[in-house]
């Protein structure tokens, strides 16, 4: 059951993803992840009504991760922002899942004694390279002024480090008590970090936290959104299955987001790329086979 609540957070992660790239290329990136997160206050807030009381109380067992894990997450989320400014969202998706992916991976496999098959460690590779291949097949159609693949890239490494660390640390939050309340947790903390960075910037005679109008802020509340069913499948996702095969799933996002893409930035997808979604979908299906759930 893990893929399949896997396999639906990468739905609501690449449908939020893609429609807040707009935000991102428009407004102050880290003001715009600041409004992400400070929103999943509000948007997730149904995620609780599957909390019981008594894992309400036992939250300060896992406050420290949760605070550590959002930190980095925030600094993540501004990497991510600042990779959409640069690369198409495809390409951009592709590197930073994949670089988060390898080391949420890493982390499982050498600190948290998930023991993983040489066939299942062998696909994980596979489906990574092959969603990185997808992601630099860039169409001839798609045109960004701001493209710059080195900072590109720099950012996406930056992404990866900081989200594959705190993907870790809030799936070891959510085995402690409930996987809902700590993605609760985890986004809305995100949000205020960002938020303290933005106004710790403005004290340095630097611009702050950007305003932005009602009918905006509600606009991306709403592109933010299918972030609850992300963060609650993939929360729940790395209690009954490893963190590292979950994480490898998770650049199937890619994948999605060229679709979409297509749709709302017209990103139109080549031959090659439809021959490599087909078998990154077939490599998900060997995947889940293999690992026998």
């Amino acid at each position: 059951m893990y893929f399949l609540f896997a396999l639906i957070s990468t739905v609501g992660y690449s449908l939020q993803g893609t429609l807040l790239t707009s935000f991102y290329r428009k407004m102050d990136p880290l003001s715009a992840v600041a409004y992400r997160g400070l929103t999943l206050g509000v948007t997730m807030l149904p995620l609780l009504l599957l909390v019981s009381q008594k894992e309400f109380g036992e939250v300060d067992r896992i406050f420290p991760l949760l605070v550590c894990a959002s930190f980095v997450t925030a600094i993540g989320n501004l990497f991510s922002a600042r990779t959409l400014l640069y690369l198409p969202v495809g390409l951009a998706t592709a590197l930073t899942m994949t670089f988060s992916s390898i080391v949420a991976l890493l982390i499982g496999v050498l600190f948290l004694g998930e023991g993983l098959t040489p066939t299942q460690i062998l696909l994980s590779v596979v489906l990574l390279g092959t969603i990185v291949v997808l992601g630099a097949s860039r169409s001839s159609t798609v045109t960004l002024e701001s493209f710059d693949l080195r900072r590109g890239i720099e950012a996406s490494l930056g992404f990866g480090l900081s989200l594959g660390t705190g993907f870790v640390l809030v799936a070891i939050a959510s085995r402690k008590v409930s996987p809902f309340l700590a993605g609760y947790l985890w986004e809305l903390l995100a949000g205020l970090f960002a938020a303290g960075f933005a106004v710790v910037r403005g004290f340095r005679k630097r611009e702050g936290l950007q305003r932005i109008a009602p009918r905006e802020l509600f606009k991306l509340a709403l592109y933010s959104s299918p972030t609850a069913v992300g963060t609650g499948c993939f929360t729940y996702a790395t209690i009954i299955g490893p963190i590292s095969i979950v994480s490898a799933i998770l650049p199937l996002m890619m994948v999605e987001n060229t679709v979409l893409a297509r749709w709302l930035y017209r990103e139109h997808l080549t031959r090659l790329q439809w021959l490599l979604l087909i078998l990154a979908a077939a490599l998900i299906a060997l995947l889940k086979f293999v690992s026998g759930s």
